[in-house]
């Protein structure tokens, strides 16, 4: 398919992507795709758009903020499809579709930072883990409102992306750096009484983020410290209604350590799931939720259709 390299590019780009949080992906993703659409000049350009939305799903297809976009994608395409439009009027509308996602996220992160004002109440001492750019949104807006705070964030390895965020975090209140196995120190000795994590998907009985976040949510629910999961809803998982489960995919062994010995085998995962009866709540653009009672409202607004056959597809 003509272009179709420019789609090729993209994708191994986000397959081999190990810094980047799923916004910054996200965001990456779109831009270069309407780029890549905005060039296409033949007839074809809903089978060039429909194809190309599979082929970057294909590149992360456990991370849902990309599936759910391509989906949105796809199902504008398909509704294109119906009309009799020149190649011209379809890149224009499908263009249009891709910056709405993008205001679409801008919009929810400005909405999860008011929705989390509350939890913030008579709160002081804040940890937190990995470094999500919607965490600290919500503690720069927390910062406008005049709140004092404490951060307490670890190094989050092997990437250490904990480090970059207490650099961020540093410029907005006073921030101490941690190795992660000093989780348990931290929560007894610096009086912790708010643990706030970013999710790269979550479910109805599962919250999916950087690996550590399992035994973080289990020493808070066991020391009774809320911890609740800030993220946009496009990052709901739809593939384990599907059949397709959510792999923990295996990462480089090397960033571990490159020591090699016999009978030594060095495992390097990003990711772990943690059940939902470990977390607080959940709270998004349209609300704050208690996983294990609360029905997901925002659910119906995806398309369902699309987004099974993407996941079909694996």
């Amino acid at each position: 398919m003509k272009n179709f390299d420019t789609i090729l590019k993209i994708y191994s780009d986000l397959k081999n992507e190990n810094v980047k949080g799923a916004n910054e992906i996200l965001s990456m993703a779109l831009t270069r795709l309407a780029g890549a659409i905005n060039k296409y000049s033949d007839v074809n350009i809903i089978e060039f758009i429909i194809a190309s939305c599979k082929k970057i799903f294909e590149a992360q297809p456990s991370m849902s903020l990309l599936a759910n976009s391509m989906a949105l994608i796809i199902s504008e395409a398909e509704n294109l499809s119906k009309l009799k439009e020149d190649v011209s009027q379809i890149k224009s509308k499908i263009i249009l579709k891709i910056e709405a996602i993008k205001r679409r996220e801008k919009i929810a992160i400005q909405k999860i930072c008011q929705n989390s004002n509350e939890i913030f109440y008579n709160k002081k001492n804040i940890l937190t883990y990995s470094f999500s750019s919607t965490i600290f949104k919500v503690i720069d807006y927390q910062k406008q409102l005049n709140k004092n705070l404490n951060i307490y964030i670890t190094e989050s390895r092997p990437i250490n992306e904990g480090i970059l965020g207490a650099k961020e975090f540093s410029k907005l209140y006073p921030t101490k750096l941690f190795i992660d196995a000093a989780i348990g120190y931290i929560i007894n000795e610096y009086d912790i009484d708010l643990i706030l994590i970013g999710a790269d998907s979550f479910t109805k009985n599962m919250v999916i983020n950087k690996i550590g976040t399992l035994p973080l949510a289990i020493v808070a629910h066991e020391l009774e410290i809320p911890i609740y999961v800030l993220c946009t809803s496009l990052k709901y998982y739809f593939g384990e209604e599907f059949g397709y489960t959510l792999k923990i995919e295996e990462k480089p062994y090397f960033e571990v350590s490159d020591i090699q010995k016999n009978n030594l085998e060095i495992k390097n995962f990003y990711f772990d799931k943690t059940p939902i009866k470990y977390i607080t709540g959940i709270i998004t653009e349209t609300g704050k939720y208690d996983l294990k009672n609360d029905k997901l409202s925002f659910l119906k607004e995806f398309p369902i259709k699309t987004i099974k056959l993407l996941y079909k597809m694996i």
